[in-house]
């Protein structure tokens, strides 16, 4: 017989897991965070402080799919030449995050594992690129039209 070292728990609502958060019976928690469904920025993550050793681990999941789809593909009304996120980038928002320290990968081929890596090896993203990813989420879940973003806002990658 073995010994239970941690105990986490994972959360699809966001309110219970806030009331779970600081709780000295969970050493980590899961949550949903992506582009497109980002409370968990304010709920969760900004609730703890990065230097705080006895914080709970957190890890995040369904980073690249959203009811609206699959997130890598550009959703409507992305301006064109802009910058469509790779499966990768899409990891990296969320370990860009706050107090995030594990992104769940659902990953199928040795391929995607050496993007991952590849990708995840590239470090955080630029405030500049949150922003932008922020948008390109916003597109996703239709909270706002190609036409209400400021151009110096967008990103143009080749």
């Amino acid at each position: 017989m073995g010994i239970v070292r941690y105990i986490g728990a994972s959360f699809h609502d966001l309110k219970l897991a806030q009331q779970w958060l600081c709780s000295p019976l969970l050493d980590v928690v899961m949550v949903r965070h992506n582009v497109a469904h980002r409370s968990a920025q304010n709920l969760i993550f900004n609730q703890l402080d990065e230097q705080d050793r006895q914080r709970p681990g957190i890890v995040t999941f369904k980073s690249t799919g959203s009811h609206t789809g699959v997130l890598w593909e550009a959703p409507d009304g992305l301006p064109a030449k802009c910058w469509r996120p790779s499966v990768p980038d899409l990891y990296r928002y969320s370990l860009t995050q706050n107090c995030v320290d594990v992104c769940l990968m659902g990953l199928q081929r040795r391929e995607e594992i050496d993007a991952a890596i590849s990708g995840v090896k590239q470090g955080k993203l630029s405030p500049d690129e949150l922003d932008y990813l922020n948008i390109y989420g916003d597109l996703h879940r239709h909270k706002l039209k190609s036409q209400e973003i400021a151009p110096e806002r967008l990103i143009y990658r080749p």
